[in-house]
């Protein structure tokens, strides 16, 4: 039989739900196979380059392999620019994985890292794969999950596949049954869900309400500049919808939001005059500008702006 080679995995994408999932996979499986005195998990911000390249290049004591898991890459710069020498100096007797969930696509590291055959780019779902992966995750623990409350929790937490999970279990803690009604209840809205929300009972005239929605967020410690960062994020949503002739995947896939986020903002972007849009951009910018540049409350100047921007219709 002949010796087994060095494996190289590259770890990458915006689907840190499955990056981390896999690399806990590789983890164990070589845990179970080889034992955790053969797994050296390595920090590169805080080693040299030369501490590495020892580590690629021996062997535990008393064991056959070993696994080096290797995170913050890009901190270490001189491992960055010496990649191509690290790679070619790994042993045969070490799998290495290199985890990255960031990286600069532009960068020279990620074009060296993107031609090794174990390059892995986890890419986040789309919401009728998430909708499906819910269900499984749901029926593999023995939760109800219908398919229309399974995208319903999808628009109510957002498309992060880790909070989701995280949401569905704490759901089906409470009721096996997950219901509309449950995730309500017990779930936290994400802040472009409560953003968008914030925004339509502001134009449907119900001030208060919208108020209150910011007033939550508040409450859930997030901060102004981050709620208006959304409602900006809502804005250019709608814009894209008001101006693309293009059908909503189409337009996905020029301007990056997901079809989700477009199809849900659709029927708040046919209310909105393009007149009251560019009032709602003017609105937004003033506060954004003063915000950052005066000495105001930023709360009072935030409800204020709602209640302005209820006025624009």
């Amino acid at each position: 039989m002949s010796e087994a080679k060095k494996m190289i995995t590259i770890l990458t994408g915006k689907n840190s739900h499955q990056l981390k999932q896999q690399k806990r996979e590789i983890i164990s499986k070589f845990l179970a196979s080889h034992g955790e005195h053969a797994i050296e998990q390595i920090d590169a911000s805080t080693k040299s380059y030369e501490d590495i390249l020892g580590s690629v290049q021996s062997m535990p004591f008393l064991a056959d392999r070993k696994l080096v898991v290797l995170t913050e890459l890009p901190i270490n710069k001189q491992l960055s620019d010496n990649i191509e020498k690290l790679l070619d100096a790994v042993i045969d007797q070490v799998d290495l994985v290199i985890y990255l969930p960031v990286i600069d696509k532009r960068s020279v590291l990620y074009k060296v890292l993107k031609k090794q055959s174990g390059f892995r780019e986890l890419k986040q779902l789309d919401e009728n794969q998430l909708v499906g992966w819910l269900m499984d995750r749901a029926k593999s623990k023995s939760y109800d999950l219908s398919s229309s409350d399974a995208r319903y929790l999808i628009t109510y937490v957002g498309t992060d596949q880790l909070r989701l999970g995280n949401e569905l279990d704490k759901l089906g803690s409470y009721n096996p049954i997950v219901s509309r009604e449950s995730i309500n209840k017990l779930s936290t809205k994400s802040i472009q869900s409560n953003t968008f929300d914030m925004l339509d009972a502001a134009f449907s005239g119900n001030t208060a309400q919208a108020i209150t929605y910011y007033k939550e967020q508040r409450l859930l410690g997030v901060d102004p500049q981050v709620i208006i960062g959304a409602l900006i994020w809502q804005i250019r949503i709608i814009l894209a919808l008001k101006y693309s002739k293009l059908d909503v995947n189409e337009t996905a896939a020029h301007s990056k939001f997901s079809p989700y986020s477009l199809r849900k903002s659709a029927k708040l972007a046919d209310a909105i005059s393009r007149e009251q849009i560019k009032n709602l951009v003017r609105s937004v910018l003033e506060l954004d500008v003063a915000s950052k540049s005066k000495p105001i409350d930023i709360d009072e100047a935030m409800m204020a702006k709602v209640l302005e921007i209820g006025s624009l219709t």
